[in-house]
């Protein structure tokens, strides 16, 4: 593409937040995100460094996908470098630009907050397949990853109150394989110490998956013991204590928020369509958001002329009004079909 035509493209954007592509056919070169995309994008029809000059000159086309916020903007941008590759783009590729979560897959799972998960996770999250646990008892999944997360002090602050909940440990494998009493974690109340059997393997099986709900949305799952904690606090006329676990409430209860904090659970493996309609006049756009082993990685909207004849008609024969439910389910139809 030259500059005229990168402008050109430009000027069909959005003035909204969102992720652009650029695409060399079928192959996604360079993904981008930007608070104003007609603006952001506008910026390429005169690149400044070589490398980006290079990305230009390839694409023959720009795509893009309109975001509620900045911050979906980035994640949703994060998931497509991740399943795209893309060849102009350097950060981001393996994962190493936000932190994530990671349950271990041993017979005890750690959790930790990392940069770097691990090979086997980013399989599972391609869709591996559960194993079962060492030891026997009941199955620990391959190592499961959450994330990834903007906000990494609310991230330490969610997974210290989960520690502080169910007790997971946070240690090396080195330290958990040579130990012959509880550490401090125990004392402190962050672990409920299975490297020398304080907790049997089936009870810290069972807290390893509510900590993996949590992150699987069920917000309650750590929302309801901190808010009982609190009160408790509060009748007890701790106020300081009381105050703190407040505001380790606030932090838990907006993890999941409508800034799409976290983007992904890799817990569900499947591969989900949404799709909706949007009618004006004889025009509709048909938006489409795609899924794949719990993570958003497209979001797209299709220019669509509705349908005429008797599928988009009444229910007399063609002779009776058109309602919207009725021109809508005709739209979706033809999209499906196209």
């Amino acid at each position: 593409m030259d500059g005229d035509a990168v402008r050109e493209r430009a000027n069909e954007l959005p003035r909204e937040p969102g992720v652009y592509q650029f695409e060399d056919g079928e192959t996604v070169v360079y993904v981008g995100k930007a608070v104003d995309l007609r603006d952001r994008v506008r910026s390429y029809a005169d690149p400044r460094g070589r490398r980006i000059r290079r990305m230009v000159e390839r694409a023959d086309s720009i795509d893009y996908s309109v975001t509620d916020t900045e911050t979906q903007a980035l994640l949703l941008e994060a998931n497509l470098i991740k399943r795209f590759q893309p060849r102009y783009n350097v950060r981001l590729k393996d994962d190493k630009s936000y932190p994530l979560v990671q349950l271990t897959d041993h017979e005890f799972p750690r959790i930790e907050i990392t940069r770097d998960p691990d090979p086997e996770a980013r399989t599972r999250r391609d869709g591996g397949v559960a194993a079962t646990g060492a030891g026997g008892g009941p199955s620990v999944s391959t190592p499961r990853v959450f994330g990834p997360f903007t906000n990494k002090t609310r991230v330490e602050t969610v997974v210290k109150a989960l520690r502080e909940t169910y007790g997971i440990r946070g240690c090396s494998d080195h330290k958990f394989s040579n130990r012959d009493r509880p550490c401090l974690d125990y004392d402190i109340g962050l672990c409920t110490a299975p490297c020398t059997a304080e907790i049997g393997r089936d009870s810290y099986v069972a807290d390893v998956e509510s900590v993996a709900r949590f992150f699987e949305g069920e917000t309650g799952v750590l929302a309801d013991p901190l808010r009982r904690e609190m009160e408790q606090a509060a009748a007890d006329k701790e106020f300081e204590r009381a105050a703190n676990l407040r505001d380790k409430l606030d932090a838990v209860e907006g993890f999941h928020g409508g800034a799409g904090e976290a983007v992904a659970s890799e817990g569900d493996e499947r591969t989900v369509d949404v799709l909706g309609v949007a009618l004006e006049g004889e025009s509709a756009t048909v938006a489409r958001l795609h899924s794949e082993s719990g993570q958003l990685v497209a979001r797209e909207r299709h220019p669509m002329t509705i349908p005429e004849g008797d599928e988009a008609d009444g229910p007399a024969g063609g002779d009776g009004p058109r309602n919207d439910d009725t021109r809508a389910g005709a739209v979706l139809s033809a999209f499906v079909t196209q």
